[in-house]
């Protein structure tokens, strides 16, 4: 054999050790990437990658490919993005044991890869409310099968489509279709072909004619027998009155009604307000506080029969003489928790500064802080109080303006959340609770799970639905059962889940009646409240309903199978 000869075996040697290094290599590079893992329900089936195992950088630059997202659930807001290099990096200088981490700088440094959640989830609790969607996490696999099994598990086929055998309530006052409400709603004197779901009436009736009804919005103070407790008692169902503990809060307020928005004109009277009260003897102190007032300095032009002392001239147009005046009386017939008529509202419209003698949680109901006077004590020391508060923002126009400032800058969300109610009508919200306790009926018969265990953490179906609804959508959320600490981002991810369900094109209810003054991420509104479903409207928005931190939720979750919960948007 020659030297040349040798020289080429040689060679050939070399190059067969680098290819194998090279394959070699490559074999590696591919074992790196699972099989596919494919799950199945009696819902869907859909392929799902399996995770890899962390492992320190080999000097292999090979990369995970996005993974495969399930076709029909969409991911959670946070992580509905991936990062995946647009190139393979090279490296000079760096020593071999930082590589590692400069690649993982690299490839943070990339663009997004952003996925889109997919539009077309139906629901699967429901066949009526069209437009359920779901959400899990998709970095946790196993809690993807947790969520199938839920789905299959807690579906319930509802007996009664509202659409074709709507809500009947017989009511011998009214005859009405309610267009807009979220389920068929009729209101007629009587049933319809033989049945009947609930009845408004004065006298309650044998139970198997349907739900019985209770609707005043009069004073309970003056008329006991229909507060709530009293009402109950004598054998009501539901009752519906002005406080917002009812069932069916039938307040005075409305955006559309009541025009609360209008801006305010300019004061032209001398004197502070205008009273209208003509019923001299109500148990509230309010001829004694007006009494006071016209004796202590306070000019008050008195229109009613009560310290009488002013004419009003041609045809009465109350409205148009409360916007000439900076303040208005707005005294009540009775100081009662809720119950605030048209007296304070019309006060609000005229853009003239409230001065109220009525309800002690008059406060609840303010446009924003300092934009009402509240006369809470009736002593002379308090009224005194009183009167030189009134005197000092006659004399200060800039102290008067920032009670008004509101009718610009728009009212507070306290105040929103509680006349957004009145965006469904209370005839539509009492079809909606009679359609709500007849499915909780069917629900209470039904085998649901709604929690699946998952290592040392539990899957959590829970049911959502904005005030004013009455289908609910679908939310998975994972407590961690062995780490209470590992909780506490747990509010939080639900408001994030519950925006992304609704997404930033959805119209709340009171869309259509006024104007936003709130927003989040682009939306022209925001979540105010997430509380119990079967909580009233006293305990939702002012009581200790809603949630306020994770904490609190864990412990509900804990102790509720299958939970409801109702969100406020402002």
């Amino acid at each position: 054999m020659t030297s040349v000869q040798g020289c080429i075996l040689v060679l050939a040697g070399l190059w067969a050790i680098l290819m194998l290094g090279f394959f070699y290599g490559q074999y590696k590079a591919l074992q790196a990437h699972l099989p596919l893992q494919k799950l199945e329900s009696a819902e869907q089936s859909f392929y799902l990658s399996r995770q890899q195992q962390s492992k320190p950088y080999d000097g292999q630059a090979v990369y995970d490919p996005a993974p495969v997202v399930p076709p029909s659930i969409p991911v959670r807001s946070g992580e509905d993005v991936m990062r995946f290099p647009a190139a393979i990096p090279s490296y000079e200088g760096p020593p071999q044991e930082r590589l590692q981490e400069q690649v993982e700088q690299d490839i943070a440094n990339q663009p997004l890869l952003h996925v889109e959640p997919e539009p077309d989830h139906q629901p699967v609790n429901d066949n009526n409310n069209g437009d359920a969607s779901l959400i899990t996490n998709h970095a946790d696999r196993s809690k993807d099968e947790c969520v199938l099994e839920l789905l299959a598990a807690d579906k319930i086929n509802y007996q009664r489509d509202y659409t074709q055998k709507p809500i009947w309530i017989q009511d011998p006052s009214w005859t009405r279709t309610m267009p807009g409400c979220a389920v068929g709603c009729n209101y007629a004197p009587k049933p319809n072909k033989g049945y009947q779901d609930a009845f408004v009436t004065t006298t309650p009736r044998a139970k198997d004619k349907g739900y019985t009804v209770l609707r005043n919005m009069e004073s309970v103070t003056n008329y006991p027998d229909i507060g709530v407790n009293k009402a109950r008692a004598r054998g009501y169902d539901i009752v519906m009155n002005t406080h917002l503990n009812s069932d069916v809060p039938v307040g005075y307020f409305s955006w559309v009604e009541y025009g609360i928005m209008e801006p305010p004109q300019h004061k032209t009277e001398k004197a502070a307000a205008a009273a209208f009260i003509s019923n001299c003897g109500a148990k509230s102190p309010r001829l004694k506080v007006l009494e006071y007032f016209i004796q202590h300095g306070v000019p008050i032009d008195s229109f009613g029969k009560c310290a009488h002392n002013k004419e009003e001239g041609g045809k009465r147009d109350k409205m148009g003489l409360l916007r000439r005046y900076r303040f208005a009386l707005a005294f009540e017939n009775s100081e009662e928790e809720d119950y605030v008529t048209e007296k304070y509202f019309q006060a609000l419209v005229a853009g003239s500064v409230p001065i109220v003698v009525g309800a002690p949680n008059i406060h609840d109901y303010e446009p924003s802080p300092n934009s009402i006077i509240h006369v809470n004590s009736a002593t002379p020391d308090g009224l005194a109080k009183i009167s030189n508060r009134i005197k000092y923002l006659m004399a200060n126009a800039t102290a008067y303006e920032e009670m008004l400032a509101w009718k610009r800058a728009g009212p507070g969300e306290k105040f929103r959340a509680l006349v957004d109610m009145s965006s469904t009508h209370s005839a539509c919200r009492l079809c909606l609770l009679v359609a709500t306790k007849q499915r909780n009926k069917e629900e209470a018969r039904a085998s649901r799970k709604c929690r699946c265990q998952h290592e040392e953490s539990s899957v959590h179906h829970i049911y959502i639905r904005e005030r004013g609804q009455l289908y609910f959508k679908d939310v998975f959320v994972t407590v961690d059962d062995s780490n209470p600490s590992g909780n506490s981002n747990l509010l939080p991810q639900l408001y994030q889940d519950i925006y992304k369900l609704y997404g930033p094109d959805y119209k709340p209810q009171w869309f259509k009646e006024r104007k936003p003054y709130s927003s989040h991420e682009g939306r022209p509104w925001k979540i105010y409240r997430v509380y119990p479903a079967d909580s009233n409207q006293r305990q939702a928005l002012y009581g200790n309903a809603w949630f306020r931190d994770s904490q609190q939720l864990v412990e509900y979750l804990s102790t509720n199978q299958c939970p409801q919960l109702e969100v406020v948007f402002v």
